[in-house]
């Protein structure tokens, strides 16, 4: 529907397209959605795509299962597939698989790294090539551009290495919870285990041990 809408369109079927060059050079791609002004225009044959608003998935040509909403969502993916990208400007620069993006610009530089979540305005914007990682919060960022597996929280909240986890900026003042906390010591988990007399009778003897209770203030 609309000029130029699926205009290559050979042998291949059960695609949407409305909108002014919409699917335009799709010519054996299948079950692609696409509206609005040039999404998915230059899909030639990618399958499963679902694309909403102005140049989403713009330079997609042979992958699939990528949804893109919003202007110029996943706009330079070309082959890359498994991403979801949700408002404008979301992983307008990726070129690469099983990121999603919710929300203005989050992963917006993001380049070639797969496997990365971000959710939140221009969470995770300093990443280009990192893979794996997990940002939470508007501004939730990192001081550098290639970690895995990092993590940051909250508004504002930054990492600035590989496998580390930063929950919440430095205004807020405590972080809580209603369970035990528990670090993990399954021997099945470590490896390298060396055993050691370093630990002995004088490190227990200096030990202290301490009882408490919470101090209790009426809620009313």
């Amino acid at each position: 529907v609309w000029v130029d809408a699926l205009f290559s369109n050979t042998t291949w079927g059960f695609n949407t397209a409305v909108g002014r060059s919409v699917l335009k050079a799709n010519t054996t791609g299948t079950l692609n959605t696409a509206m609005w002004v040039q999404s998915l225009t230059s899909n030639t044959t990618g399958s499963w795509n679902t694309s909403y608003g102005a140049q989403s998935l713009l330079s997609n040509t042979v992958w699939g299962f990528n949804t893109a909403f919003w202007y110029q969502s996943l706009w330079s993916n070309q082959t890359g597939g498994l991403n979801v990208a949700i408002w404008k400007w979301s992983l307008i620069q990726s070129t690469s698989t099983g990121n999603t993006s919710v929300w203005a610009e989050s992963l917006g530089n993001s380049t070639t790294g797969n496997g990365n979540t971000a959710l939140g305005y221009q969470a995770w914007f300093a990443n280009t090539t990192g893979s794996n990682n997990t940002y939470v919060g508007s501004g939730a960022n990192a001081t550098t551009n290639n970690l895995s597996n990092a993590t940051a929280v909250g508004n504002g909240a930054i990492v600035n290495a590989s496998n580390k986890i930063v929950i919440g900026n430095a205004l807020a003042t405590t972080v809580g919870w209603y369970g035990l906390w528990t670090n993990y010591s399954d021997r099945r988990l470590k490896e390298n285990i060396t055993y050691t007399d370093r630990l002995w009778l004088e490190f227990i003897d200096r030990l202290k041990t301490a009882s408490y209770n919470y101090i209790w203030t009426d809620p009313i």
